[in-house]
């Protein structure tokens, strides 16, 4: 019997009886690696949380690029015509590129003459939509999407291979600075980050009794008297009992709250973004001010708090200060979890 490849899947029939997962007909499992990462396919019908299945299956159509910017596909530099080589690029400025992706490479200019948007959400992986852009090295050439640039562009310039399509997620790259470039499939990932940050914070919530907050969180929640921490009873009692190790999380975590730069301008009459400015500035702060654990738990609901609010306010996938709390917040409130059901990272 040979052995599987490494990179060979398995799919498995599973049934959830009696709480567990069990193989079809509440048969036993085979033995699983410890670790290893599995991918759960379930009927949305099959999810108790309607709210957390509508989250999963919600999709949205963001701009990942806006219009006029120029983006480079890369083709192999000796299957170029004689006649275009003077359209591409023959070497490859970037410095955080593998040197073994671009040996041997070229790059042709795309332009964005419309924004590149992309679909994100629904579970699956972020995936680019049609876009109209152009090609200046083929005379301007018009396409309706950065896939079909990259066609024309392997037809026109490696007139050799067999098949003038590929990964656009990893072909094409956009230069962030003179000796930077990034793919746009590191780019998707950026988008990929958030959307499985907000499907864990949702699970977090639920699993700590806040469930319900997260898709129907409003600002008129939102509070500075006594009564801003009613909505969150079970957060706050949870981090009651252990204010001991708040202050290691706060530091822990400190890191991965945003630059202060990132909420400015706040404007005048937007409460959520200053509040969410003046909590992370605190919990920033080198010189961390003297709290009781009692006054650190309340002000910790406070910014998760109002985090949830601006989640329910905004795009998450167009604020980069929002993007970095709610990684803030997942470490943490994923920490706290794991106190709690006595889990050890």
């Amino acid at each position: 019997m040979s052995e599987p490849e490494p990179e060979h899947k398995i799919s498995l029939p599973v049934q959830f009886l009696d709480g567990e997962l069990t193989y079809l007909g509440g048969l036993p499992l085979p033995r699983i690696r410890e670790r290893a990462v599995l991918d759960l396919v379930v009927p949305a019908r099959d999810l108790l949380d309607r709210d957390f299945a509508a989250l999963l299956l919600d999709t949205r159509v963001v701009n990942l690029l806006p219009a006029n910017t120029v983006l480079f596909a890369s083709v192999r530099a000796d299957s170029i015509p004689s006649d275009l080589q003077p359209h591409a690029h023959p070497t490859s400025p970037h410095a955080s590129l593998d040197p073994t992706v671009g040996a041997g490479l070229a790059w042709v200019a795309i332009r964005l003459d419309t924004p590149l948007p992309l679909r994100v959400g629904g579970g699956t992986h972020p995936e680019l939509l049609d876009c109209t852009c152009t090609i200046p090295a083929l005379s301007d050439r018009e396409a309706r999407s950065v896939n079909h640039a990259y066609t024309l562009i392997s037809e026109a310039f490696e007139p050799r291979r067999r098949s003038h399509t590929g990964n656009v997620f990893q072909r094409v790259y956009l230069p962030e600075a003179e000796l930077s470039w990034i793919s746009l499939g590191r780019l998707r990932d950026r988008y990929d980050v958030v959307s499985e940050n907000h499907l864990c914070l949702a699970l977090l919530l639920d699993a700590l009794g806040l469930g319900n907050l997260l898709p129907r969180a409003t600002s008129a929640q939102l509070s500075l008297s006594g009564s801003h921490t009613e909505p969150w009873p079970p957060l706050l009692k949870l981090l009651n009992q252990q204010g001991d190790c708040l202050i290691a999380l706060r530091d822990r975590h400190r890191h991965l709250l945003p630059p202060l730069s990132l909420f400015d301008p706040v404007p005048p009459h937007d409460l959520t973004w200053r509040h969410l400015s003046l909590w992370t500035e605190n919990l920033a702060a080198t010189q961390c001010p003297p709290f009781s654990p009692t006054t650190l738990a309340e002000f910790m609901v406070r910014l998760l708090h109002t985090l949830v609010t601006a989640l329910a306010e905004r795009d998450v996938y167009r604020e980069p200060a929002l993007q970095a709390l709610l990684g803030w917040a997942v470490a943490t409130l994923t920490e706290i979890w794991r106190q709690k059901r006595g889990h050890h990272a």
